[in-house]
C-alpha cells in the first residue's frame, strides 16, 4: 500500500505553498483523492513530481558561440 499525505505535508516536502499543491492536482500532475473537503495525495506521486521538476526561473536560452 503507498503511503498517503495532506495537502500541507505535500506542500512542506515540495517547499511550496498548499494552494499551489490543489492547482498541481488540479492540474493532474499529483494523484490524490478527495476525503470529505480535505485531499489526500498519494506520497509516491509527490516523490516523482520533486525528481521530475525543475528549478526555478525561466530556463536559459542557449547562445550560438
Amino acid at each position: 500500500m503507498t503511503e498517503i499525505i495532506t495537502t500541507p505535508q505535500a506542500a512542506q516536502r515540495l517547499g511550496v505553498t498548499v494552494d499551489w499543491i490543489n492547482k498541481l492536482i488540479r492540474a493532474g500532475h499529483l494523484k490524490a483523492r478527495r476525503i470529505g473537503r480535505d485531499w489526500l495525495v498519494d506520497a509516491e506521486s509527490v516523490a516523482r513530481y520533486q525528481a521530475n521538476r525543475r528549478g526555478p526561473g525561466r530556463p536559459r536560452k542557449e547562445t550560438k558561440r
